[in-house]
């Protein structure tokens, strides 16, 4: 058995392993990158945290993986692997995964999420894409979003006429 996979974490807690592990050169772990990638699944598990610090250093090896991430449907998981490893690469390496980010971004008013959200930010904090393209999505969200302020605005208006109604 390669010492990489024995040295993988057996749960949540297991920085003795992780220590371990990330001693090793990265090309022994490289591997193993998506099974390491699985813990960022929730990043409140005490170990999360530690593992998205040593894979945002990795760089190119780890874009094939982070890859099949933001190309599946996990949402939470997707945001994880945006926040701690996209957001810390520079830009040569966020241009690996350009078009992953771009589908990301695209949504309807109904689908809005931090995902999408923080994937346009990465394409313009980068200067990545079609700005036109980039200005319209924006502009897309923010008026989903102002027509969503004003139904809650107008409720909270009737909420307050009825209370101070009641006094």
């Amino acid at each position: 058995m390669p010492l990489a996979l024995e040295l993988l974490p057996k749960n949540k807690h297991d920085f003795q392993r992780l220590e371990e592990l990330f001693k090793l050169n990265p090309e022994m772990v490289a591997p193993h990158f998506g099974i390491l990638l699985e813990w960022l699944q929730d990043i409140n598990w005490p170990i999360a945290q530690t593992i998205a610090e040593y894979l945002a250093q990795q760089g190119e090896a780890l874009v094939p993986f982070v890859k099949e991430v933001l190309n599946g449907k996990d949402r939470v998981w997707q945001y994880n692997i945006l926040v701690y490893i996209v957001d810390k690469w520079p830009v040569d390496i966020v241009t690996d995964i350009q078009g992953e980010l771009e589908n990301l971004a695209k949504c309807s008013i109904l689908d809005i999420d931090e995902v999408d959200l923080r994937a346009l930010g990465i394409l313009v904090n980068h200067n990545l894409g079609d700005s036109k393209v980039l200005r319209s999505q924006l502009d897309f969200k923010l008026s989903g979003i102002k027509g969503i302020l004003q139904e809650l605005l107008a409720i909270e208006r009737i909420m307050n006429d009825r209370n101070r109604a009641k006094l």
